[in-house]
């Protein structure tokens, strides 16, 4: 056997033994949910309920409840969406924001005074709504569900389909 033969005998073998690598991405294959990191723990993923399970008291308001509020914490990528249908069940004002860092949660830890400026996007909802959201760029971010003072009722989150 010659050089030339047992070289082309080592390549045949070596690129039918090889698995075959296609560069590019194939479209769909991004998952089309977000997947939740943390919900709320009273959260119901079958029916979408929960309650604003998180509390800040006024200690200069005598003690009294100023916000109620619970958070989901997701990782997205660039492009990817968050759609959902929002509802509440006693027509009370529910207020959402998404935040790109759990750092801008001290706004609500300050009942919602101060940074203001870091939370633009705020929303509210007397009965139902429809989120739509788009991630600008990769990272991790919370979706948060508040009311100014004490809410005990329910709140309805669900996550759409996600359609090309």
């Amino acid at each position: 056997m010659t050089k030339l033969s047992i070289r082309i005998i080592l390549f045949l073998s070596l690129a039918v033994s090889t698995p075959l690598v296609i560069l590019g991405s194939v479209k769909g294959q991004e998952p089309l949910r977000i997947v939740f990191s943390r919900t709320p723990p009273a959260y119901d993923n079958r029916t979408g309920y929960f309650t604003l399970g998180e509390q800040l008291i006024d200690d200069s308001r005598n003690g009294e409840v100023c916000l109620s509020y619970d958070y989901f914490v997701f990782n997205a990528h660039a492009g990817q969406r968050l759609q959902g249908k929002l509802e509440s069940v006693n027509a009370t004002t529910i207020y959402y924001v998404i935040i790109t860092s759990i750092a801008q949660l001290p706004f609500f830890q300050r009942c919602g005074r101060g940074n203001s400026g870091r939370t633009q996007g705020i929303h509210g909802f007397r009965t139902q709504a429809t989120l739509n959201w788009v991630a600008q760029k990769d990272g991790t971010y919370s979706l948060v569900f508040f009311v100014i003072g004490y809410y005990g009722g329910s709140v309805y989150f669900i996550q759409s389909p996600q359609t090309e």
